[in-house]
């Protein structure tokens, strides 16, 4: 089953945070994420490791050239092979503006919407460390979402 990662349950992995170990066991049979999802995941490394930045514009060059910065040189890994990202579409716009009113009683971010916006579009789970998710109506966001314990 493919899943669709928010960016909380990725740094989850990174971090080697809880729920690390229950997040790799889901990407081993394949996983997407949102451009945008993986923008907050670069940010927040940059934030709690800053020799990540430089590495992370030597990723985005190599990726501009073509080639894919699957490793981040450094030795933290940034995706293994079994995720891929996906593109942010003018149809993920108009979804993530169309669930503002069913997420925003729960505080979720444009970051959030984009990746349920990206579940909707593959119809497939999202998965998340964000325990906030658990209060989504399902019924307004079509997604089923995997909240994993942080």
């Amino acid at each position: 089953m493919t899943v669709v990662l928010d960016a909380s349950a990725w740094l989850s992995y990174l971090l080697d945070e809880s729920a690390a170990s229950a997040v790799e066991d889901l990407v081993v049979d394949g996983a997407v994420m949102s451009a945008v999802n993986l923008a907050e995941v670069c940010s927040r490394l940059a934030d709690v490791r800053r020799d990540v930045a430089t590495v992370l514009e030597r990723a985005a060059m190599a990726l501009a050239r073509s080639e894919e910065p699957r490793f981040v040189t450094s030795g933290l890994p940034v995706l293994p092979e079994t995720i891929e990202v996906m593109p942010f579409t003018e149809a993920d716009a108009w979804t993530v503006g169309g669930l503002r009113l069913a997420t925003r009683e729960i505080g979720l971010s444009l970051g959030d919407r984009a990746c349920l916006a990206l579940a909707r579009r593959l119809d497939a789970p999202v998965v998340t460390t964000n325990k906030t998710w658990l209060d989504l109506d399902t019924s307004a966001t079509g997604v089923h979402v995997i909240v994993i314990p942080a």
